[in-house]
């Protein structure tokens, strides 16, 4: 039997004790697909904004990225992926990826002012000319991420 689901539990319970709301630990696949396949119009609009995207190459959530990949198998490609932790930062929307995400989760789980700590140095001017927010708030009017119908399978 496992330990770690109780240990988990217990971990939560003691932030919340502590007046934290304990942070999800969220993650964001970087995919590049085969030469056989481009990246469909669909995951261009679902991939994940202020991160980079290429020709070939495109940051998803989980679900729309074992899509992804599903797709390109089944033309007979393969795709490469990794997959990291991803966050936002709460005052700029800064996206961080990797062990800067991973940091500011830790900061956020160790005290209850974590949330408030600055994620780098451009984080209080960006914050102050929302930055981030914008382009966010651009991207989610420009088109809604829709899921892919079966024709595009």
């Amino acid at each position: 039997m496992s330990r770690k689901p109780r240990w988990r539990a217990a971990r939560r319970q003691e932030m919340r004790a502590r007046g934290i709301t304990p942070p999800l630990r969220w993650e964001v696949w970087r995919i590049r697909v085969s030469p056989l396949l481009s990246v469909p119009d669909w995951a261009r609009q679902a991939s994940i904004c202020g991160l980079p995207c290429t020709a070939n190459e495109v940051w998803l959530r989980p679900r729309r990225a074992k899509l992804l990949l599903c797709m390109d198998r089944a033309r007979g490609g393969y795709s490469e992926f990794t997959k990291t932790e991803f966050r936002r930062c709460d005052l700029c929307d800064r996206p961080l990826v990797g062990s800067e995400a991973e940091k500011r989760r830790l900061s956020i789980e160790a005290d209850s002012s974590g949330r408030a700590l600055a994620c780098g140095e451009n984080c209080e001017r960006d914050r102050k000319l929302g930055t981030w927010r914008i382009l966010a708030r651009r991207r989610a009017a420009a088109s809604p991420a829709g899921s892919p119908s079966r024709a595009d399978l």
